[in-house]
C-alpha cells in the first residue's frame, strides 16, 4: 500500500493582507495499482491554512482525489516568511507537505507591469515619460526606491522637490541622470546658422531643435535682439 500525493511541498508568496490558493492531489497504489476505495484526514498546523476538505472515506476516482487549499496572509507584515504543513493519515500511509509563504508588499502596477525597483522605473519612463512622472510625485513610489541604496532614497527625497514649470517631468529627468539610469538630453540647432538679405518687411524664419537620447527635454528660447520676435519661448517633450 502507498499514499501518493501531487505535491512535496507547497511555495506561495502572497501580498500582504490577502490569500492565496492551489490544490494538490491525493491518490494511492497497491501493488502498482489504484485502490478502489480511500479513507484519509487532513490537518493543518495552522488556522490560516484552510482546506475545502478535512476527510474523506470512500471510492477512490482514477484520477484522485483534488484538494483545494487557501493560506492568508492577514496580520503579517511584508518581508514575514510564514511555515507551517499539511499531514495527511489514511489507511494507505502517512505524509506530511511543507508549506512556505512570503509575504510582499503590493506590487506598484504599470501599464508596461509592475514597477519594483528603480531599473523597472527607468524603463517606465523610457517608454512613457508622462505615466513615470505621475507615479514618481504619488505616496506610493516612494516604495520602489527605498528598497535599494541609500543613496537612491536621498535623491528620490530631493527631486521629488522639483515641481517647475515642466510638471516635475525636471525632477524625474535629472532624478534619472543622477541615478546613473539615463544620460541628459542633449539639444542643437539643426541650422548652424541663418543669414537673410534684403529684408524690408516682416519675415518668418523657421529653425529646426534637435534632441539626443530620451527624457525629457524642456528648454527656454531668448533673443538678444530686438528686431527677433519669437512665436514662443518655453519648449516641453511634446513639441517633438
Amino acid at each position: 500500500m502507498s499514499l501518493s500525493l501531487s505535491v512535496k511541498r507547497i511555495e506561495e508568496t502572497c501580498i500582504a493582507g490577502s490569500t492565496v490558493a492551489g490544490s494538490f492531489v491525493i491518490s494511492a497504489k497497491e501493488n502498482g495499482r489504484g485502490v478502489a476505495r480511500l479513507s484519509f484526514i487532513l490537518r493543518c498546523s495552522h488556522r490560516r491554512i484552510s482546506l475545502s476538505e478535512t476527510d474523506y472515506n470512500g471510492p477512490l476516482p482514477d484520477d484522485g482525489i483534488t484538494i483545494c487549499y487557501e493560506i492568508s496572509s492577514y496580520g503579517f507584515d511584508p518581508g514575514t516568511i510564514y511555515k507551517g504543513s499539511i499531514s495527511v493519515v489514511s489507511d494507505q500511509g502517512e505524509d506530511r507537505i511543507p508549506v512556505t509563504l512570503s509575504v510582499i508588499r503590493d506590487e506598484i502596477k504599470s501599464s508596461r507591469g509592475p514597477v519594483r525597483n528603480l531599473f523597472h522605473f527607468a524603463n517606465l519612463a523610457k517608454e512613457d515619460f508622462e505615466e513615470a512622472t505621475g507615479l514618481f510625485y504619488t505616496e506610493d513610489a516612494r516604495r520602489i526606491f527605498e528598497e535599494g541604496e541609500r543613496d537612491t532614497l536621498f535623491k528620490y527625497r530631493a527631486f521629488r522637490s522639483c515641481s517647475g514649470r515642466g510638471k516635475g517631468y525636471e525632477g524625474v529627468e535629472e532624478f534619472l541622470v543622477e541615478t546613473g539610469k539615463k544620460t541628459p538630453v542633449l539639444l542643437n540647432f539643426a541650422e548652424g546658422s541663418v543669414m537673410e538679405k534684403d529684408i524690408y518687411d516682416d519675415r518668418e524664419i523657421t529653425v529646426t531643435v534637435r534632441k539626443s537620447g530620451w527624457g525629457y527635454p524642456g528648454f527656454r528660447l531668448s533673443c538678444t535682439d530686438d528686431f527677433i520676435e519669437l512665436e514662443r519661448t518655453e519648449y516641453t517633450h511634446a513639441d517633438f
